[in-house]
């Protein structure tokens, strides 16, 4: 490994330079962009139709059934907890039969064919609750006209946790590329902490919605979640190669930026079968190069006391909050009963930003 000076955040400082924004306006100006991108999403969760009602899915028979009622919903003299609705029909007759993978998260792990036909349903249901009138058929055949209202702002709560994780986020991680923003640590960190704001903002955005949003705008939401969780991966796995020393003089962490563009391209095109192939298992791959770029790291530390302190709160912090994620994400129903019971997703959020302080901390160090 040949001998290269020490590359330490810290000590890497450049003088401020004439004519660039002050640090502290840009910090201020990126403040303000990311606010403005929630309130675009938060308008975009007020804007989907509202039922007031908590569904969950029914397999015998297959539908959605209703698990409870809000106190102000528009439904609450019509529907009963516990009545399985099969259906929805339109006032010209056109009817759409109801599953209950309509009511899931993120539908990432179904096949492209299935996707396909999940956001046609998404976008034919957000249609036809817009229109009005409609009526839900339950399986006992009765035949009930909905009331459809505007979202209250409490339907926010789910969009406002990720917003605002996203935010911080970002904040955090440019906060430190603003003053050294030629080294390539820097960078790197920074695009990981704006890609984890895409990544929460797009999915904060149909991942808490009731029933149905507009089908085309899921799926370009749903692509750029793609599309920032393989930049979170492929930044963070190329910090390790260049912090706290460089590893070599090889652009290994634009190799890896390369591939998570080109993956994206790929799954934008649907090629492969499912985000399987084109997200979680490159996903996979890239963290543990990134944990093979870590043990190179501290091998190479094994005589600098202050490095290997680094490297080792920098593993500690970004991949146990990382691979929580993962786990939690990809690990189907067992870990969504987890996170919706006994690990609430703002504990999730709560760990995945200490990570990022943590970073930010022994990375200033």
């Amino acid at each position: 490994m040949n001998s290269i000076a020490p590359n330490r955040i810290a000590n890497e400082a450049r003088p401020y330079v004439r004519g660039r924004l002050a640090p502290r306006k840009m910090l201020l100006l990126v403040a303000i962009l990311a606010i403005a991108l929630s309130v675009a999403g938060a308008y975009a969760v007020l804007s989907a139709p509202w039922l007031g009602v908590g569904f969950s899915p029914s397999t015998q028979p297959e539908g959605l059934r209703v698990e409870s009622l809000q106190e102000n919903s528009p439904n609450l003299d019509r529907l009963v907890e516990g009545m399985v609705l099969v259906a929805f029909e339109a006032k010209d007759g056109h009817a759409i039969a109801l599953t209950g993978n309509l009511i899931v998260e993120d539908p990432d792990l179904m096949s492209f064919a299935d996707l396909r036909g999940f956001y046609s349903r998404q976008e034919a249901i957000d249609t036809m609750l817009k229109s009005g009138p409609v009526t839900a058929v339950t399986d006992a055949g009765q035949r009930i006209e909905l009331g459809v209202a505007s979202a209250p702002f409490r339907q926010l709560s789910y969009f406002g946790m990720h917003s605002f994780y996203g935010v911080v986020s970002l904040l955090i991680a440019l906060s430190i590329w603003i003053y050294q923003p030629g080294q390539r640590s820097t960078q790197l960190f920074a695009l990981s902490g704006a890609s984890v704001f895409v990544n929460t903002v797009t999915i904060g955005a149909y991942g808490g919605r009731e029933l149905a949003i507009d089908g085309q705008l899921f799926q370009v939401l749903a692509s750029l979640t793609h599309g920032a969780t393989l930049m979170v991966c492929a930044s963070l796995a190329g910090l390790f190669w260049v912090y706290p020393r460089s590893l070599g003089r090889s652009n290994v962490p634009l190799v890896l930026l390369g591939s998570a563009l080109l993956l994206w391209i790929v799954d934008i095109a649907q090629i492969g079968g499912s985000a399987r192939a084109t997200i979680y298992l490159p996903v996979f791959v890239g963290y543990l190069a990134g944990l093979g770029f870590a043990a190179m790291q501290w091998r190479a530390s094994s005589n600098r006391p202050l490095d290997r302190g680094a490297i080792k709160w920098c593993i500690l912090a970004i991949f146990a909050g990382s691979f929580l994620l993962m786990g939690l994400h990809c690990g189907g129903g067992v870990s969504s009963r987890l996170l919706h019971d006994g690990c609430p997703r703002c504990c999730l959020l709560t760990r995945l930003l200490f990570s990022h302080l943590t970073t930010l901390q022994h990375c200033r160090g």
